[in-house]
């Protein structure tokens, strides 16, 4: 009978420690500001394009989602779906942002280097092709408590970009 205590007190001691390794860390964060909020949608767009996870890609996304070339929540999926079925995980890395929020919406501005066509399993590192975009996301709090890109604009980066 000593024993299955014994082995209860352990099991009960690995259940506590554990636990706090997972649940002390969230605790003691800070909650998030809503520029955290932006940062981490549109880092969940990377992340996802990266997978490749057409799904996860377009969840910060509005449904709403219009630009000033007339794309819509339609145009973006259907040229991610073409770009993630030719080119497979695109390796996305992002600048740094700048965030500003104005009550439910925000805007980001960023530099994306986009690679793809790198193979890390195979050690092999150079990209076949390569883009760098300065781009500028409007993003909404929608009902559901979750920010979403209602629009973009993008330009490429030019050489006097690098030197400002």
């Amino acid at each position: 009978m000593a024993g299955f205590t014994r082995r209860r007190a352990f099991l009960l001691g690995v259940v506590l420690v554990v636990g706090a390794w997972f649940l002390l860390p969230a605790m003691c964060r800070e909650p998030l500001t809503p520029e955290d909020r932006v940062r981490a949608a549109i880092i969940a767009v990377a992340d996802a394009v990266g997978e490749p996870d057409l799904v996860a890609a377009l969840a910060p996304f509005s449904r709403s989602y219009l630009d000033a070339d007339g794309g819509d929540f339609a145009t973006i999926r259907a040229v991610l779906f073409r770009e993630l079925r030719s080119r497979g995980g695109i390796t996305v890395h992002l600048g740094p942002m700048e965030v500003e929020v104005d009550g439910d919406a925000a805007e980001a501005r960023f530099v994306a280097l986009l690679l793809d066509g790198i193979d890390v399993g195979a050690l092999d590192l150079r990209a076949n092709n390569a883009d760098t975009w300065h781009f500028t996301l409007q993003l909404a709090l929608e009902d559901d408590d979750a920010w979403r890109i209602v629009s973009h604009q993008r330009r490429g980066v030019e050489p006097q970009d690098v030197f400002e």
